[in-house]
């Protein structure tokens, strides 16, 4: 699948976690502000979108001399730079996109990323937060998580109740329900190097923490 890296404007990935992924990536995309979290990775954007009211203009121009494609929208508008820069990966047939800078100071927006990724899913794409030590994945169909045993891995049900049958974890479900607004499904964990995860009812968010 074809593979894009979207940078936000939330807390600065280390750059060992952007190696990970980075080899096998296709376009590097940004969200305003998100270039500069990029650029300290060492990585030169494809694209940049958004009102670029948190992007200096210096970097503007930097960015323009170094052949990169800046897209601007008005302040005033009905999507988050977020929001845009992932649907301009959607758009150019990107499958797969891994988010970073998703976690930050604004609770609004990260709240709003979250449950607007929730939704990729359900159009035949994957998509992931990657965040420091932290995984998040979605499904509302199957997943499998690779990781180590120890890992932690916390269901939480997004719409309604979920039922679930999970294979490799410690508390193993067999169509088991997690409630859409219960804790019951923080906290399992890993037994060995993978967890398959297979969702009969509902739109999971997984959190892997290792």
């Amino acid at each position: 699948m074809k593979r894009a890296l979207i940078f936000l404007n939330g807390n600065q990935p280390k750059k060992s976690l952007i190696e990970k992924v980075y080899k096998t990536t296709d376009a590097v995309i940004c969200a305003d502000g998100g270039t500069r979290r990029a650029l300290f990775c060492g990585l030169t954007p494809t694209v940049i979108l958004g009102d670029f009211d948190s992007l200096s203009k210096k970097i503007q121009k930097q960015m323009q001399k170094a052949g990169v494609s800046l897209i601007s929208f008005p302040r005033e508008k009905d999507y988050t730079d977020s929001e845009l820069a992932i649907n301009f990966a959607i758009d150019a047939g990107y499958k797969e996109l891994i988010l970073f800078g998703v976690f930050g100071a604004r609770i609004d927006h990260f709240v709003a990323n979250i449950l607007f990724a929730s939704q990729i899913e359900k159009r035949g794409m994957s998509i992931r937060i990657m965040e420091d030590r932290q995984t998040l994945y979605f499904t509302d169909t199957k997943l499998t998580i690779p990781g180590k045993a120890g890992d932690t891995v916390s269901l939480i049900s997004l719409a309604g109740d979920a039922t679930v049958t999970t294979k490799g974890l410690k508390y193993a479900l067999t169509r088991g329900k997690i409630p859409f607004g219960k804790t019951i499904g923080v906290s399992n964990e890993l037994i060995s190097a993978r967890a398959e995860i297979r969702v009969h009812e509902g739109n999971m968010l997984i959190i892997q923490t290792n």
